[in-house]
C-alpha cells in the first residue's frame, strides 16, 4: 500500500510529509469493500435521490430549491451497459467506502463520482454521497470546467486542495457553489491502471483550512483502493 500510495500521490500531484495511516486504513477499508449484499431493500433506497433545481443557465444550482424530478441513479447506470447485479453491487460498496471515508474524516459533505458517458457526453456522475442534496452529473467539458471544481479534476487528474472558498472563489478559480456555508474542499481523482482518470471523490468541510495531511492520506488511500473497483 505505501509504494501505490506514493505513486498515487504523485501522479495526483500531491505532497505528504509522512505517510501514516495508509495500512491500517486501507485494511479497514478493504473490508468493507468486501461487504456482501444481502438484500434488494439495502440499496433500492440508494438509486433514487433528491437534486437541486437548476438556474435558467443550466449550470448553477438554486440553493435550498429541490427539482420535482428525483435523479435515477439506475437509468444512467445501465446506459453505460450494466447489469441489476453489477449496479446494485457497485452501488451498494461505493456506499459502504463513503461511510467510512465520510466518517473517519469527518467532512461535512462527502461524495464519490465515476466518469459516465450520458447522452450530452462524458460527465463524472455521483454515485454514492452524504450530505445536503447536491447537483449529480458534472460534464467533462473544458467550458464547464470554468465552474466546477469536479470537471477540472475529472479533466486534468490533478487534485484541487481549497483552503478558503471564500478566497478561492475571489481569485476566479473553479468552485460549484451549492452550499454557501461551505468553507474547505478537497478534491482528488481517481485512476484506472492505465493512468486515465475513471472517477472522483470530492469532500467539503465547513471550516476553513480542513484537510491536513492525515485526512488527506485517507482520501488517497480510498482512491488507490476504489481504482480496482470502479
Amino acid at each position: 500500500m505505501q509504494e501505490k500510495l506514493k505513486n498515487y500521490l504523485k501522479d495526483a500531484g500531491l505532497q505528504i510529509s509522512n505517510l501514516e495511516v495508509a495500512e491500517k486504513f486501507g485494511n479497514d477499508l478493504g473490508a468493507v469493500l468486501e461487504t456482501v449484499l444481502n438484500t434488494q431493500e439495502d440499496v433500492e433506497k440508494l438509486l433514487t435521490y433528491q437534486v437541486p433545481k437548476l438556474g435558467e443557465d443550466g449550470i448553477v444550482s438554486i440553493i435550498d430549491e429541490l427539482s420535482d424530478t428525483p435523479y435515477k441513479l439506475k437509468k444512467i447506470l445501465l446506459y453505460n451497459n450494466f447489469n441489476d447485479e453489477e449496479i446494485n453491487k457497485l452501488v451498494y460498496k461505493l456506499n459502504k467506502v463513503m461511510e467510512l471515508l465520510h466518517s473517519e474524516i469527518g467532512s461535512d459533505w462527502t461524495g464519490i463520482y465515476k466518469k459516465l458517458n450520458t447522452e450530452t457526453g462524458p460527465a463524472l456522475v455521483k454515485l454514492a454521497y452524504k450530505g445536503i442534496a447536491s447537483r449529480v452529473e458534472f460534464p467533462l467539458t473544458k467550458e464547464f470546467s470554468k465552474h466546477s471544481t469536479n470537471s477540472t479534476v475529472g479533466l486534468s487528474g490533478k487534485a484541487v486542495l481549497v483552503t478558503n472558498v471564500g478566497k478561492h472563489r475571489q481569485e476566479g478559480k473553479p468552485y460549484y457553489t451549492y452550499d454557501e456555508k461551505i468553507k474547505s474542499e478537497l478534491c482528488m481523482p481517481i485512476f484506472s491502471k492505465d493512468k486515465e482518470v475513471i472517477g472522483i471523490i470530492n469532500l467539503e468541510s465547513l471550516q476553513e483550512n480542513f484537510f491536513d495531511e492525515e485526512k488527506i492520506e485517507k482520501a488517497a488511500v480510498a482512491c488507490v483502493l476504489l481504482s480496482e473497483k470502479l
